[in-house]
Parts: C-alpha cells; sequence; structure tokens
C-alpha cells in the first residue's frame, strides 16, 4: 500500500515568532532524540485524532511548510489537529511581542535577546505527555525518567520511519488508558509511579 502524503503551512501568530524550530526542539532532557534534523529540516512522527503520520518540516517565507507521510488516511479533521498540535509544539502559536518589548529596555538581557531572537519555547507535545513526565521524572534521574518514557512510546507502537529513521510519536490519550496496572508497572519500574501516572490518566 502506498503511503499517503499531505502538504500544510504552518504559520507563526506573529512576526515576534520565528520559523527556526529545529534549533531548539528537543534539545531539552525529557525531548532528546526525539527528532531529527538534516539538510535544513526538522523531522518528527507526531499521533493525532487517530493518525499517525510523520512530518517534515522546512523554512519558507512566512512560516514552515510540513509534509506529512502516512500509512493510513489523513482526513482534514486528522490534518487540522497534527497542524495544531505542531504549531503549539514548535512554539508557533506564542505571540513573544510583549516579552521582547520589556527585554528591549533591560540592559544586560538585550545582548542575549538579539543573539536568540526568534528562537521558540522547548514544549511538551501535548498535555498528556507534560502529564506523564512530571510523574515520571519526580525525584528521578534523567536517563532513568526517559527510559521508562521510551518504554510506554515503544509498547503503544506508534512508529514512524521518514528518510531512513525510526520517529516514534508519543501516545494519545485512548493508548495509554489501554494500558493495564500490571503492564504500565512493567514499563515505568516503580510501583508508587505507577499508581500516580494510572490515577492520573483514569481521572
Amino acid at each position: 500500500m502506498s503511503p499517503v502524503r499531505a502538504s500544510t503551512s504552518l504559520p507563526p501568530r506573529s512576526l515576534s515568532t520565528s520559523a527556526r524550530p529545529w534549533r531548539t526542539s528537543g534539545a531539552s532532557p525529557p525531548k532528546a532524540g526525539e527528532h531529527r534534523t538534516s539538510d535544513g529540516a526538522l523531522t518528527l512522527a507526531v499521533r493525532e485524532a487517530g493518525a499517525l503520520a510523520g512530518a517534515r518540516l522546512t523554512a519558507e517565507e512566512g512560516g514552515l511548510r510540513c509534509e506529512l507521510t502516512s500509512a493510513g488516511p489523513l482526513d482534514e479533521p486528522a490534518l487540522a489537529a497534527i497542524r495544531d498540535r505542531l504549531s503549539c509544539r514548535l512554539g508557533l502559536d506564542d505571540d513573544l511581542a510583549e516579552f521582547y518589548r520589556i527585554a528591549a529596555a533591560d540592559l544586560a538581557f538585550r545582548p542575549v535577546v538579539a543573539r536568540l531572537h526568534g528562537y521558540p519555547k522547548v514544549k511538551f507535545a501535548s498535555p498528556v505527555e507534560m502529564l506523564c513526565w512530571a510523574v515520571l521524572s519526580q525525584r528521578t534521574r534523567m536517563p532513568v525518567a526517559r527510559k521508562a518514557k521510551q518504554a510506554i512510546v515503544t509498547t503503544c507502537g506508534n512508529l514512524v520511519v521518514l528518510d531512513g529513521d525510526d520517529l516514534w510519536a508519543f501516545p494519545e490519550l485512548d493508548q495509554l488508558l489501554a494500558l493495564g496496572p500490571e503492564q504500565l508497572l512493567e514499563l515505568v519500574g516503580n510501583e508508587r509511579k505507577t499508581r500516580f501516572l494510572h490515577g492520573a490518566l483514569h481521572r
């Protein structure tokens, strides 16, 4: 079966937001290794509205060009959800005009702003991913928390192969709810965290 392809644009909310997401996306410990960069493009996997796709993002005038590849259908609701999720993750929805106005009056901070102008904030892809990381990383070394997170991601099976790279998308809530307490304990490796995570997901 031939892959389904779709193309869309991701414009920033305002001129204060630049389209340079791959400079920082994934640079924080929770997001390390979740994307690839090559030849001016950022590639990552995303799952929204039940659709799993690989996204290849490149800069274009007025924002980002997003090329999506999926093994399944990409209807308009799925495309809209994917656009929304990527725009949020890459900081394209942020209006930083007020931040830059205040920073311009700070003599010490002004050179930093000039050097890093347009860089987006590092974000989690979704509230449910942020919730999971908050539980997994509590009083835990980063490598251990990342290992537990990757175990959950791998178990849910959201794998996309794009440009020869294996890319994993964080699960949607319905996929996480399908994990029983015993299976979640095996993945997380900590009874207390498993209890908190399972309880939070089912609230």
